[in-house]
């Protein structure tokens, strides 16, 4: 039964993986070590960042963290990529997979999550049913940030094509953002860090630098022995399930690979920290819109040229990855308007959850209602659908705000009182 359930998610227009190598597929055992390898590598990273982040100041402690607990993603991103650009025939419908699903995860998924997690507390607590959850004034960095890489990608998405061009205005992006945040306030505590962090900041500093490095080494090795048998096993997975191996890619390898910030959101918010789990949340958002989608023009190049057949730096997308690139973005481009407010509402919470989790339905809906008409012509009629109910949600926050957003000026409060202010006082000096 379950087989067969799954057996829908082979659908056409996804453009399954042609594998060439079934008679070699792996044991049943062989598939749980490359994703241990990954999930593990997770963990050690993510221990490591958060313990590092009480050396340095609140902003770049954030942007670290969230840099360095999507590094995994970074990884097999990296990994699809170069392998498409050696076998474009057999790979570059892979792509977009991996962005495109983990950048989904966090709003879908990680962002709803921080709000029913605080909900469920306040009612543990006998107070009244929580409504929204407030962010604080500097995280308008974040979500004023968060609608530049946005817009870029649209731009990619409508092009139907990455190059070093876009590559490099991903790239300012970050730099200016993170050269913002670095000169926020540092706000941490001990009691905002989970278990293991938390044990390892009461050893002393040179005990914890040296387990800071143990861990960063014993995950990147982990990372370097996993990613590449863990993109071979889960095309083979998805052959031996009947699955799709884009849907593989798209929704399983971004939760393994960040499920550690998965955790460290659910404990902020559990104990009381939900903005804290928001703003993490959406500084890894940046970070993918950024610097991961950035470097894919470099993954691509440098496995054609392995290839021998030359450098080719630009990536083309068909129309079905297009459609995939563009819903991200106006998942992306909602996400970031309802934030724009500084707080996260009950119905945004919802609407942000409810949409995610439809998608994941996909293949199914599909197969049980095919004659919906698709009105950009993939075939695909839900996720083109998504895009234009997300275009109508975003059209309706900023009808109800009238085009003013708290962040806005929170933003300009923040960036004149922590980024150019000492730059103003250094200058003086």
């Amino acid at each position: 039964m379950a087989l067969k359930w799954f057996g829908l998610l082979r659908r056409e227009g996804l453009a399954p993986l042609q594998d060439t190598a079934e008679e070699h597929a792996p044991r049943w055992y062989e598939y749980l070590w490359p994703m241990g390898g990954v999930l593990s590598a997770s963990l050690f990273i993510a221990w490591g960042t958060e313990v590092l982040g009480f050396f340095l100041s609140r902003g770049l402690a954030f942007a670290l963290l969230a840099l360095l607990q999507v590094l995994p993603e970074f990884a097999v991103e990296a990994g699809i990529t170069f392998k498409a650009g050696f076998d474009p025939a057999t790979g570059l419908n892979l792509v977009t997979a991996n962005f495109t699903g983990a950048n989904r995860l966090i709003v879908g998924l990680f962002v709803p999550m921080t709000f029913y997690v605080a909900a469920w507390r306040a009612r543990r607590r006998g107070q009244s049913k929580l409504r929204f959850v407030q962010l604080p004034a500097t995280s308008s960095l974040e979500t004023v940030f968060l609608l530049v890489p946005t817009l870029i990608v649209l731009i990619i998405g409508l092009r139907g094509r990455l190059s070093p061009v876009e590559s490099v205005l991903l790239f300012f992006t970050y730099l200016v953002y993170l050269g913002a945040v670095y000169r926020l306030p540092s706000e941490a505590g001990e009691e905002e860090l989970p278990f293991v962090p938390r044990t390892i900041r009461t050893w002393s500093d040179t005990r914890q630098k040296l387990t800071i490095l143990a861990l960063f080494l014993i995950g990147g090795a982990l990372l370097f022995l996993s990613i590449d048998p863990f993109i071979e096993n889960t095309k083979h997975l998805g052959t031996a399930l009947g699955l799709n191996a884009y849907f593989l890619f798209q929704w399983l390898a971004p939760f393994l690979s960040e499920f550690p910030e998965f955790i460290t959101i659910l404990y902020w918010s559990r104990t009381g920290r939900s903005p804290l789990g928001v703003t993490n949340a959406i500084s890894s958002n940046i970070n993918q819109l950024t610097l991961l989608i950035g470097m894919l023009p470099f993954a691509f190049a440098y496995g054609s040229w392995s290839a021998g057949r030359g450098t080719t730096w630009e990536i083309p997308f068909d129309p079905s990855q297009r459609v995939e690139i563009i819903l991200t973005v106006m998942q992306m481009l909602f996400a970031a308007l309802v934030l724009l407010d500084l707080r996260l509402d009950r119905w945004q919470a919802h609407t942000l959850m409810g949409l995610w989790i439809l998608q994941l339905f996909d293949p199914i809906i599909h197969e049980q209602f095919p004659n919906i008409p698709s009105p950009l012509g993939t075939g695909f009629f839900l996720r083109e659908w998504l895009i234009f109910v997300y275009g109508a949600l975003c059209i309706f926050v900023i009808a109800i705000h009238k085009g003013q957003f708290v962040g806005f000026s929170a933003f300009r409060e923040t960036w004149a009182t922590y980024v150019k202010a000492p730059r103003r006082s250094a200058v003086q000096k």
